[in-house]
């Protein structure tokens, strides 16, 4: 609940990872939230305060990242869209201004949250996919990943998938959907596993990844996901792959799905700068 004189406005932001330090402030560091209060500073003539869904990692973009402020400027809604973008850098977009409603947090409100990792599948890398994908030299077995993936679904253990030394509580999480996807394009194809859970744990996408990557290549076996949720052994899982192939689709709230508004073959083109790709457009979310 916003403090007495304010109104709680929440954000729908998109932005271009690649030259961020994370979203989280870091004193002067460039990070999405330090340019997202500067920018709201400009609005509002005041220093504001931003709460988020989440903080993504150096490198990791979003298109539908949801963020909270409080404010008692007189502003229309429809406004501060245009108000915002206009003091904005350009790898930096918000996209939809809301009225909050009472008690809403960006984080402890939502529903859920829904992360993909892109990996670029072909023997040529390209340098327009550097920074959004991560470019596998290779032939990857995609019916292998397809089940492991599936294994990922429901509430389980899953301390196999967490970045060693995180202090969190409770590494049980829910995942409600893990699938999949390929398209290809270029002389290559991309594989993008969607994934849809309560939460998710420092790093536990881009190791989720990692393991089904490793099973594509034949260096796990079959089986490897759910040995990792039975064991909780780290060291049982695959690697821990780059953040530039770690996008936040959105997040999923009583009144508002940011996650629902993207389309298979419209992502596709946006990570692959506009380009055509092949095959039937279908959602990615299934």
């Amino acid at each position: 609940m916003a403090p007495e004189g304010l109104r709680r406005l929440g954000a729908v932001v998109q932005y271009d990872g690649s030259r961020f330090h994370g979203f989280q402030l870091q004193g002067e560091m460039r990070t999405v939230q330090l340019v997202l209060e500067r920018a709201l500073e400009k609005v509002t003539g005041r220093r504001v305060r931003v709460l988020a869904s989440g903080r993504t990692d150096a490198g990791v973009h979003a298109l539908g990242q949801v963020v909270s402020f409080d404010t008692d400027v007189e502003l229309a809604r429809e406004k501060w869209v245009p108000a915002l973008n206009a003091w904005l850098p350009e790898d930096v977009s918000i996209t939809q201004v809301f009225d909050a409603p009472l008690g809403f947090h960006p984080r402890f409100s939502a529903c859920s949250k829904t992360y993909v990792y892109v990996i670029y599948e072909g023997e040529v890398r390209s340098p327009f996919l550097r920074s959004y994908t991560y470019h596998y030299r290779g032939k990857l077995d995609s019916k292998l990943m397809k089940l492991e993936a599936k294994a990922l679904e429901g509430e389980h253990d899953f301390a196999a998938f967490c970045a060693t030394g995180s202090s969190v509580r409770s590494t049980v999480r829910r995942v409600f959907s893990a699938e999949l996807c390929e398209l290809p394009v270029n002389a290559g194809r991309l594989l993008i596993l969607k994934m849809e859970a309560n939460g998710f744990l420092y790093n536990m996408v881009r190791i989720c990844a990692g393991t089904l990557l490793e099973v594509g290549r034949g260096r796990l076996p079959t089986g490897t996901v759910r040995r990792c949720l039975e064991t909780g052994r780290r060291e049982d899982a695959g690697e821990t792959l780059p953040a530039q192939g770690v996008w936040l689709l959105g997040v999923r709230y009583d009144f508002l799905d940011t996650a629902g508004w993207v389309n298979y073959n419209d992502f596709c083109r946006l990570i692959t700068g506009g380009q055509e790709v092949c095959g039937n457009a279908h959602d990615i979310y299934g």
